[in-house]
């Protein structure tokens, strides 16, 4: 607190809060832009990092029913490729939900809260979220198929990774966004009344 020239004492602890926040939302989506950075990279040089390995895996049941890594060699290399689905797939959603919450986050940050992208940045989260969650394993455990009925390993039966987390996730997500839209909404409605 400090004291004016009119002897009224003034408060700097909301100018503070209000700098310490923007400051740390800058934070958080620098760190979100190296993340959604990284996952591209690694959709993109995973699979051309596999085409030089001799040997590709799968994941297969193992006997307690949860996933092993299953290594084979001498894949063709689409099959070689069809192996790192998952990885590119689980890239891809990363790139896109972290540069989706760095743009929802800096608005918010920049005082927009109720900025008319938002709804959409926060449906693309969610979509990146299902598909992160669900879509990957399910292509992840369709390769492993692929991989395993190439090779002739009958015995084994690929592994289905599924989480309920991902999609309660994405629908809470989705649910923020239609917060966000309605919160626009009664913004443009109350702008004219002031």
């Amino acid at each position: 607190m400090t004291q004016s020239e009119d002897g009224m004492v003034k408060s700097r602890g909301p100018r503070v809060r209000a700098f310490l926040f923007r400051e740390s939302i800058a934070w958080v989506g620098a760190l979100l832009a190296v993340t959604g950075l990284a996952g591209l990279l690694n959709a993109v040089i995973q699979p051309i990092n596999q085409l030089t390995k001799p040997a590709a895996e799968v994941l297969v049941n193992s006997a307690d029913g949860r996933g092993a890594e299953f290594s084979t060699v001498d894949l063709p290399v689409w099959l070689n490729l069809l192996s790192e689905t998952k990885s590119v797939a689980g890239s891809a959603a990363l790139c896109v939900g972290a540069w989706m919450l760095r743009k929802v986050l800096l608005s918010i940050g920049a005082g927009q809260p109720f900025d008319p992208r938002n709804p959409r940045r926060l449906r693309w989260l969610a979509l990146a979220v299902f598909f992160g969650t669900i879509i990957a394993p399910v292509a992840t455990y369709w390769s492993a198929r692929v991989v395993l009925g190439h090779v002739g390993a009958d015995p084994l039966t690929a592994y289905l990774p599924l989480e309920l987390w991902g999609p309660l996730l994405a629908l809470v997500i989705l649910a923020a966004a239609e917060a966000f839209r309605q919160g626009r909404q009664l913004v443009d409605e109350t702008a004219g009344l002031v």
